[in-house]
């Protein structure tokens, strides 16, 4: 009890002690600074402000951000006047007159003999116009017409004959010398790049607007039409029957002229180029036994070696129609 009695009279003697309060002590804290990747993040999403209403661009050249570049304006076509176009088209009406003339023909719809000289690349496009279709019609035509003249007219020559005789008339070296005769390259509506690079005297573009000519014909006047302007370009029978008459690819005809004397032979070499890039004009000799017997020229080796060929072939007294 005495040990209780001290416990408690201690208890009633204890009192809480005042505690003052902790204050913090005053650290000074650094700002926290941004990683350098994190740096240079930010300043690319900075970059991408816009100035005088122009975007700026993410490349870089030499470490700085360039603007992007203006892409340069279109020019629109400009318009012809109504007066503009009454000339064109009045200049063109003369011009298809006067092929008219030359073949003999006058068209009821002149129009069909515009589109046989529209080449794809005045017209935009194949599909927007052009003398192709013609073309596939105009051929037919041609061979039609030929093989009746040969069936006709060449009474005695075999059927091999007659179908290696009609190959040489209706190819393309044929068709070509056939519109040169009558200019047909100066009548073909080309495009810019087609005229720059000479077009106008090539020989695929001329065959092939002979061919959508001879078409529009057939289809303004029908068969016998197109056979009278046909004819007007074959060679007489009494020259087609001597042999002097060679038509075809001139190469060829050449070969078959040397073959008669086994130990010749013949061969082609391009002497030089001239021109631009975009019109480079090829030199060609062709040689018989080392000497020069041709010459020619023309846009590529293959047309220089054949006007080589063809020359050659006139020099050793041969027509080619």
């Amino acid at each position: 009890m005495p040990e209780r009695n001290a416990i408690e009279q201690k208890a009633s003697e204890w009192k809480p002690t005042e505690r003052k309060p902790i204050e913090p002590k005053a650290t000074e804290r650094k700002p926290i600074e941004p990683k350098q990747t994190e740096r240079k993040a930010t300043e690319r999403k900075s970059s991408e402000w816009k100035t005088s209403g122009r975007k700026m661009s993410k490349r870089k050249s030499a470490g700085r951000i360039m603007p992007k570049k203006k892409k340069p304006e279109r020019k629109m076509p400009e318009l012809k006047t109504p007066k503009q176009n009454a000339e064109l088209k009045s200049t063109e009406n003369e011009s298809l007159k006067d092929l008219e003339e030359k073949i003999g023909y006058k068209f009821k719809r002149r129009e069909l003999l515009k589109m046989a000289m529209t080449h794809s690349s005045y017209s935009g496009g194949k599909k927007r116009g052009s003398n192709e279709r013609l073309e596939f019609l105009g051929d037919s035509v041609l061979q039609v017409t030929v093989s009746q003249f040969l069936y006709m007219n060449m009474t005695t020559v075999p059927e091999g004959g007659l179908t290696k005789l009609r190959a040489s008339i209706v190819c393309e070296n044929s068709l070509y010398e056939f519109s040169k005769r009558i200019s047909l390259g100066n009548y073909i509506l080309l495009g810019k790049g087609e005229e720059m690079t000479g077009g106008r005297d090539r020989r695929s573009i001329l065959a092939d607007a002979f061919e959508a000519m001879i078409a529009a014909v057939y289809i303004d006047g029908g068969l016998n039409a197109a056979m009278d302007v046909i004819m007007r370009f074959m060679p007489s029978i009494d020259a087609l029957r001597s042999g002097k008459v060679r038509l075809g690819d001139y190469k060829t005809i050449l070969q078959e002229i040397i073959q008669k004397n086994p130990e010749e032979k013949i061969s082609y070499e391009v002497e030089e180029t001239s021109g631009k890039q975009h019109k480079k004009v090829f030199f060609a000799n062709v040689m018989l036994n080392g000497q020069t017997i041709g010459s020619g020229s023309g846009f590529s080796k293959k047309e220089a070696e054949q006007e080589a060929a063809k020359e050659a072939i006139l020099l050793m007294g041969y027509d080619i129609g």
